[in-house]
């Protein structure tokens, strides 16, 4: 799985400079999809293999992230909820 790249030093999860760079740029995407209005779902547990099978995905292609997108149910209501004002959670230095 390493395919040569290099671990993110001090990473205690060993997680792979390319996989965070997958998931902030999966970041984005979410970010840009609810900008053009449509609503996400970022995908975490998925079998890596069966996935480039079904898809066909070559050796040198590992999928690291799921981002499905498409047009939120207009039906569904959100429960309204009391939210924390940021300044009892944020404190500025």
């Amino acid at each position: 799985a390493n395919k040569g790249f290099d671990r993110v030093k001090g990473d205690q999860m060993g997680m792979l400079a390319t996989d965070i760079d997958a998931s902030i740029l999966t970041d984005h995407m979410m970010l840009e999809a609810v900008e053009q209005g449509l609503g996400t779902v970022w995908i975490c547990y998925f079998k890596p293999d069966v996935l480039k099978e079904e898809f066909k995905l070559p050796d040198s292609l590992e999928p690291i992230n799921i981002l499905a997108i498409g047009y939120a149910d207009a039906s569904v209501v959100k429960p309204a909820k009391d939210r924390i004002p940021v300044k009892e959670l944020v404190e500025y230095l």
